[in-house]
């Protein structure tokens, strides 16, 4: 797993070639990366505001609760809506290939949105604990942009070896499935801050 982090986020190009052709299944992508690195991202959220109590100040002045409990509850809840738009995304991805020009094949797809979700999982991992005053809040969401941003360069430089969407179409492909995403976030978001 650690191989295949380096490998997406510093060698991209090659490595959409490899995971293009290697055989995988639905719950091999969830069993072996997705849910891992969820679970490492749920923890050091945790971690970071529940137990060493890093931007706790922050979380209660905007009126969210940053007790132990309460911060468990609200990862468990993101860890859970997080795979469940993952899947979603997987689906909706292979539906909407064959419209680009792809395949529609769930398990590809779901390889798609999986590793090109690698640079949120790894920021999601490590930012919580730099939560500690506004000043580091700004770059902490700064990070998470970037974060993000690399994700969707990820799902366009990802879509033609794992999906077969010709170059000609990439970008259209990937700003749909990226408008898709963010309404389905905003639906998670909408979910998960009622959890308090």
């Amino acid at each position: 797993m650690l191989n295949r982090i380096m490998n997406i986020l510093l060698k991209p190009t090659s490595e959409w070639k490899v995971i293009a052709d290697e055989p995988s299944s639905v719950a091999g992508i969830f069993g072996g990366y997705a849910i891992p690195l969820s679970i490492i991202q749920m923890i050091a959220a945790v971690v970071a505001m529940g137990v060493l109590g890093i931007g706790a100040e922050i979380m209660e002045m905007g009126g969210v609760s940053a007790s132990l409990p309460d911060t468990i509850l609200r990862a468990v809840v993101g860890f859970v809506m997080g795979l469940v738009v993952l899947y979603g995304l997987a689906f909706i991805g292979s539906k909407l290939a064959p419209s680009f020009n792809g395949k529609a094949d769930i398990v590809q797809s779901l390889k798609l949105f999986a590793y090109a979700s690698t640079p949120s999982w790894v920021a999601g991992a490590l930012l919580p604990f730099f939560m500690s005053s506004t000043g580091l809040m700004i770059l902490v969401s700064l990070l998470s942009l970037a974060a993000m941003g690399y994700a969707i360069y990820l799902i366009y430089a990802g879509a033609g070896p794992v999906m077969g969407i010709p170059q000609e179409k990439l970008a259209g492909f990937t700003v749909v499935v990226i408008a898709l995403y963010i309404g389905l976030g905003l639906i998670v978001y909408g979910i998960t801050s009622t959890v308090q």
